[in-house]
């Protein structure tokens, strides 16, 4: 039996009701955390240029998405609600797969749930399934999708969102493999907006949600898709990366399969940026607010980091200095520490485009040193070291062993729930936030997921 049958099978005949209570508190959690990302996305123009798309090419009225109130076609709602939920780098991250797992999930899966009337119980055993399977899927070949210019949310969040929207659907597991198999030749993610800004990347869940409503729906329509379309000769990991004899750890992506559960390790963001300057960012803050520093003091930042991560924040120096677009500045280390430094927090309006060419901002990103840890190897870790030095000679250190949001260092509920308000203020009223965050934590005992979406 090939890779895609044991998943299928496994994703389509598990049981809602054999959930463990962890794992449905915390897939309510990453749900409460997605939809606050999508409201706080709201006004941002990526997220309304996605809306003029959903309106003007895959128009329709079976459902809505979470940033906007009017009618959407479940096609167009996907796209929306995941464009939304990755614009402001504000969703949650599997550090280990280096993947945004819960945004296509719940992209997708909200729509579907939505125009199919599914019950809170089913969507979040739904959602469970997807983000699971993403990362599990991200663990056989941890790290060569970055290597090899590819984004891994958009690669398998595709993935992930088929066996969500499938389980919605209540595909067996013939139609949840051939799905799979069709979203094989729909998964793509390039890193290319990397090096220039530019906007496509902030679509890469949208695209990976949209596609596995059509992935799903052509098999729920009889099309038929590749059984080998992971581990078989011309398969998406051989495809992807192309390395001779590389050994891809194909047994992690089923070993404990229901009884382990690698979702549990997904981490929710405290900044809207880069995972990787997350621990630095709150180091630098610490610093901050307990020495009373202000950026005019500021010599020298250094920042201890993983060198797997010095391509993705770091380098080339001249792009990071000078970031082109908001999330260029999300993806650079040194503006995201100098916004930090100067602003004295990071929250949905951070990253202003003015802040890019404003010489305050400019001057300090230049003084930020990123420099190889060579302890830092573990990458189901979040941790780093910063050193600031003040033009009068004093130097001060601070370490994040586990950055807050970490397995090892979690987010509360009440951390979550605060973080969902902040997203979510300014877009709906308070009354309503309190609303939302209660149906969604008592979500199994919701008859139909109407419910939420009317809320929202």
């Amino acid at each position: 039996m090939q890779l895609n049958e044991k998943i299928a099978l496994w994703a389509s005949e598990f049981r809602d009701e054999a959930l463990p209570d962890e794992v449905v508190k915390s897939t309510k959690l990453r749900l409460l955390d997605i939809v606050g990302c999508m409201l706080g996305a709201a006004d941002h123009e990526d997220t309304i240029s996605s809306r003029h798309v959903a309106q003007q090419t895959f128009p329709g009225s079976q459902t809505r998405s979470v940033p906007f109130a009017d009618d959407a076609s479940v096609f167009g709602a996907a796209l929306i609600n995941g464009t939304a939920a990755l614009v402001l780098e504000f969703d949650d991250s599997h550090l280990e797969s280096a993947i945004h797992v819960s945004s296509p999930v719940v992209a997708a899966a909200l729509p579907v749930a939505h125009a199919h009337a599914v019950s809170g119980k089913r969507l979040i055993a739904a959602i469970a399934i997807g983000n699971e399977l993403t990362c599990r899927l991200g663990l056989a070949a941890p790290g060569k999708f970055h290597q090899n210019g590819f984004h891994p949310t958009g690669i398998f969040g595709t993935f992930g969102a088929i066996y969500a929207v499938s389980r919605c659907l209540g595909l067996n597991s013939s139609q949840t493999r051939d799905a799979v198999g069709i979203g094989g030749s729909l998964s793509s993610g390039l890193m290319a907006s990397w090096e220039d800004g530019s906007a496509a990347k902030s679509l890469h869940a949208g695209f990976s949600a949209s596609a596995a409503v059509k992935a799903t729906s052509c098999a729920k329509n009889g099309i038929s898709g590749p059984t080998g379309v992971f581990d078989g000769r011309f398969g998406f990991f051989k495809a992807h990366v192309q390395e001779e004899r590389y050994d891809f750890a194909f047994a992690r992506v089923t070993e404990g399969l229901g009884e382990t559960w690698e979702a549990l390790n997904v981490a929710p963001k405290a900044y809207p940026c880069g995972h990787y300057n997350q621990p630095l960012i709150y180091a630098a803050l610490a610093l901050r607010e307990q020495h009373d520093i202000t950026p005019e003091q500021i010599s020298t930042i250094r920042c201890s980091i993983p060198e797997h991560v010095i391509p993705l924040v770091a380098e080339p120096l001249a792009e990071k200095r000078r970031p082109k677009t908001s999330f260029h500045g999300r993806f650079s280390l040194q503006h995201s520490m100098a916004e930090a430094m100067i602003q004295g927090t990071l929250d949905k309006s951070s990253f202003d485009t003015r802040n890019l060419t404003d010489p305050r901002y400019n001057n300090l990103a230049d003084k930020v040193q990123a420099l190889i840890d060579p302890l830092a190897i573990d990458r189901c870790q979040l941790g780093g070291r910063i050193e600031v030095e003040l033009y009068d000679g004093r130097i001060f250190s601070h370490s994040v062993k586990h950055m807050l949001g970490m397995p090892q260092n979690p987010m509360s509920e009440s951390d979550m729930a605060r973080k969902f308000q902040m997203n979510a203020s300014g877009t709906l009223p308070s009354a309503r936030v309190d609303r939302i965050t209660n149906t969604i934590m008592s979500l199994e005992r919701v008859d139909n997921i109407g419910t939420l979406i009317h809320e929202l």
